[in-house]
């Protein structure tokens, strides 16, 4: 997997909606932490964990598909740390607070996680994120309310304003822009400065920096010549027997050098 990471910039109304996204989004992984384990300390499965999680936070400000992507999440990381003593926020930054070294606001931002929205090839391959045929803005797009039975929906949009990318990322960027509604999945990651966008390499079919196939022909041959200080290579066509040299004709020929770097070791006896 291939990502491009991007400074964004939005209103301040947007940024706060954001935020209030990503809060929720951080609970519901510490809440998937929190119950990865069962009472007999056994990994419980994905399906009745997300089921708990949607239990306590559908038809808030996420989406059914945003806590269905925060869940493994707080799986992955149970069982990176499976005695589920992980601090969210640092461990650091706790003994700070509790010295009353730092204020509440800072370590509630501290435990503010990023955001992932994993791609869904069933619905246009992301449900939240749309990014420009250009790579120049990206439209995240949450529908509030959840289907919740009494509650009314309510679709808010946010406009991110990104960085314009060159070279190699940037066309990445814009390929996946123009291949994410139709055929490739792509996941993307918010935190309080950049916009992640992860994409399968394998997915862009004119990926800058895939090499391209080498055209063979049955007439010609390359020979190389190594040597320590210089690589010498020779093209050459026979169109007629293979054994004849008097059929054999050159087509190009060159050779590269490059400073040879003695290495000197030493062990013991």
């Amino acid at each position: 997997m291939q990502t491009i990471s991007l400074p964004y910039r939005c209103s301040t109304e947007d940024r706060a909606f954001l935020d209030d996204c990503r809060r929720v989004y951080s609970a519901v992984v510490r809440t998937a932490y929190a119950n990865g384990h069962d009472v007999a300390d056994e990994r419980v499965k994905q399906k009745p964990l997300r089921d708990l999680v949607k239990s306590s936070f559908a038809g808030g400000i996420l989406d059914a598909w945003a806590l269905h992507c925060a869940t493994p999440e707080g799986m992955d990381l149970r069982k990176r740390i499976p005695d589920g003593r992980m601090v969210f926020g640092g461990r650091a930054t706790l003994e700070r607070r509790r010295k009353d070294l730092i204020r509440r606001e800072d370590w509630r931002r501290a435990r503010l996680r990023p955001m992932t929205i994993r791609g869904d090839k069933n619905y246009a391959r992301n449900r939240h994120f749309r990014l420009s045929a250009d790579g120049r803005t990206c439209v995240f797009t949450m529908l509030q309310g959840g289907r919740v039975k009494g509650k009314s929906m309510v679709r808010r949009s946010v406009t991110l304003d990104l960085q314009e990318l060159t070279g190699n990322a940037g066309e990445v960027l814009r390929q996946a822009a123009q291949l994410a509604a139709a055929r490739i999945n792509v996941t993307f990651r918010i935190d309080d400065a950049r916009l992640h966008v992860t994409v399968d390499p394998e997915d862009l079919p004119e990926h800058p920096q895939r090499r391209r196939p080498a055209l063979r022909m049955a007439t010609r041959a390359v020979g190389l010549d190594l040597n320590p200080a210089w690589v010498g290579i020779a093209s050459v066509e026979n169109s007629g027997a293979p054994a004849r040299l008097d059929q054999t004709r050159p087509l190009d020929r060159g050779w590269s050098s490059w400073d040879v770097v003695h290495l000197c070791c030493s062990g013991r006896r």
